[in-house]
């Protein structure tokens, strides 16, 4: 199994292109470290910087699934948690 690396931070879609595409390359490296990552990595779907809303949507997820609202275990919350991000 291949797998790619997603980053999600708004810092990093807000650095200057190339720091952005040096820190990928370098993350890049890492994943092809067989010393260091244990993992399969593709190198051809390589790394990525998700957007915002996909960075939302994954926060979202997250948030939810540690509340229990997937599994029928709500914790007293009535609603899945709904926030917006900047």
């Amino acid at each position: 199994m291949n797998v790619s690396v997603t980053v999600a931070e708004s810092g990093i879609r807000e650095m200057p292109t190339q720091r952005r595409d040096a820190l990928m390359t370098f993350i890049d490296c890492l994943m092809l470290d067989t010393d260091i990552n244990p993992f399969c990595y593709d190198p051809v779907a390589g790394s990525r910087v998700l957007s915002g809303k996909e960075e939302a949507v994954f926060d979202w997820i997250s948030v939810n699934y540690l509340l229990g609202n997937f599994v029928g275990k709500r914790l007293g919350v009535k609603e899945p948690l709904t926030y917006l991000s900047t």
